[in-house]
């Protein structure tokens, strides 16, 4: 890769990282708070490219054989063992070619543009959420259908084994993601800095036909948290990991919202 073709990599790597920034596709992959850093990024790897693209197109400068820096010559003209050599004695450069790599997230965006995470992520996570035992739950506002997150519903069934929403109606908005079993859960994902390090959180649904798989819908629901017959450590446990189910009594299909990530 010459230097002409690396400006223009660089060139088309900040012009793609800011046009993604600039608008709101840069949510399926990071959180809004790096929406910043990533149009400074995108603007200085434009700025790198142009001014590398300008160094190229100069002229070749010439220097005298006594110049600092110069290779020493013999009398024949030739260079001596203090020049750089270039070749690799194959007729190939010595330029490295793991520079073509920076055109991988150009062409993913422009060809492949990966959606935000799905029902075939979720399906690969347990979705277990967990919060400290000692954790202060604010008290939900009055009046029903109350509106909340699943992460946050994953908080309260966790924390007080959902004594403030058992008997509520709850307003919750996620994705259908299918179940082996043939039953469907609602899902969402959470992140704390991009979708890497993304974990789903989601409820099995009862009372309602499966949507299609990655289809956003809003429920109004009430929690059934698991039985347990007896309170043996074991089957304490054993609840702990079981999710709540949402018994549904209401869900509309909506359209994706603007922030996919809790």
């Amino acid at each position: 890769m010459n230097r002409e073709v690396q400006a223009v990599v660089l060139v088309l790597l900040g012009a793609t990282i800011t046009r993604v920034a600039a608008g709101e596709e840069y949510l399926r992959y990071v959180k809004p708070v790096m929406q910043v850093p990533l149009l400074v990024t995108g603007a200085l790897l434009v700025l790198l490219g142009a001014w590398a693209a300008w160094r190229s197109s100069r002229p070749a400068e010439t220097h005298d054989a006594h110049d600092v820096g110069a290779p020493e010559t013999g009398g024949d003209g030739v260079a001596g063992a203090g020049q750089a050599d270039t070749d690799d004695g194959h007729g190939h450069g010595g330029e490295p070619r793991v520079g073509w790599l920076l055109l991988v997230p150009v062409l993913a965006i422009f060809l492949v543009a990966p959606p935000a995470l799905g029902a075939d992520a979720a399906a690969r996570d347990s979705g277990v959420v967990t919060a400290d035992a000692g954790a202060a739950l604010p008290d939900l506002p009055a009046g029903d259908p109350v509106e909340i997150t699943l992460l946050d519903l994953a908080w309260r069934t966790s924390v007080d084994d959902g004594a403030s929403v058992v008997g509520r109606q709850l307003r919750l908005v996620g994705f259908a993601a299918p179940r082996p079993d043939g039953g469907w859960d609602l899902a969402r994902f959470t992140m704390q800095c991009c979708a890497a390090d993304a974990l789903s959180v989601k409820f099995p649904v009862a009372g309602a036909p499966a949507p299609a798989a990655d289809q956003w819908v809003e429920v109004i629901a009430t929690v059934q948290m698991p039985a347990v017959d007896e309170a043996t450590a074991d089957d304490v446990a054993a609840a702990a990991f079981t999710p709540p189910t949402l018994q549904v009594q209401a869900i509309t299909p909506i359209d994706p919202p603007r922030q996919p990530y809790l």
